[in-house]
């Protein structure tokens, strides 16, 4: 099916089967969507031009529509408006929603593995129970988001911004790693965290907690086997009685507090 330009606005699609259709330019705001089949949907926007000639961007407009329990597997949703949906167990396994924005949006459950969510905004959103493996999120920001709940095994946040994230006691397994390379970890909150091959490679961990976390490496039992944190910023970050066995730490610790309790000066 092909759509051009739906003016859909609060209409009731409860249950409806789009599957496998073409919405240009749609405008779905504040819809009901609960339950609807989308699998392999194309919802495409349209660059346009500007006063000064600039390209900006008609994203798809999504906003606040009730998408609980649909079906958004495999969908194509770049650059999309989803601010303060109701996305709660939806599945958007496969789908790619680069550059879209979810801000204050409800995830409760949602389903996104293998998905590409690359620059997407997830700020001020509800993320408890959202399943992420083996997702896209390079240059994502998800910066004081309550990570404690949302499965990230094996995701990629190279380049996020994780600033003033809750991963307080969360373990992150997965023998692919979650890749933290560049992120901004700047005030994030990994106290009593468990983390199996993390990579956080040029990360700014400035100013976090890592209070008794545990980021040794399970299969570790030489010198040879090492955990990637090479040029890690850490500068006043608390790694009490942190476990770093076998890690790499060519890392800046200006004002750390160290596993054994002591601060670096």
């Amino acid at each position: 099916m092909q759509l051009f330009q739906p003016e859909l606005t609060g209409a009731d699609l409860r249950g409806v089967d789009l599957s496998r259709s073409w919405l240009y330019m749609p405008t779905l705001e504040a819809a009901n969507l609960s339950s609807a089949n989308l699998s392999d949907t194309f919802f495409q926007g349209e660059p346009v031009l500007g006063s000064h000639q600039s390209q900006s961007f008609y994203a798809p407009n999504l906003r606040g529509a009730n998408l609980r329990s649909a079906n958004l597997s495999g969908s194509r949703l770049v650059g999309a408006d989803l601010d303060r949906a109701d996305m709660t167990c939806t599945n958007f396994s496969g789908s790619r929603l680069v550059k879209a924005s979810l801000r204050g949006s409800v995830l409760c459950g949602a389903i996104f593995y293998g998905a590409d969510l690359t620059g997407v905004d997830f700020r001020d959103s509800d993320l408890r129970g959202t399943r992420l493996q083996g997702a896209q999120l390079r240059g994502s920001d998800l910066s004081g988001i309550d990570l404690r709940e949302v499965d990230l095994d094996g995701v990629d946040l190279s380049g996020a911004n994780l600033s003033s994230v809750n991963l307080c006691g969360k373990e992150i397994r997965g023998e692919s790693g979650t890749l933290f390379v560049g992120a901004n970890l700047t005030g994030a909150n990994l106290s009593a965290c468990v983390l199996f091959y993390p990579n956080f490679d040029f990360a700014d961990l400035t100013d976090a907690d890592l209070s008794n976390a545990d980021l040794e490496d399970p299969l570790y039992d030489s010198q040879e086997d090492e955990i990637p944190l090479i040029s890690a910023d850490f500068r006043n970050a608390n790694l009490r009685g942190a476990n770093l066995r076998g890690a790499q730490l060519c890392c800046r610790f200006e004002g750390t507090t160290m596993p054994s309790g002591t601060v670096n000066t």
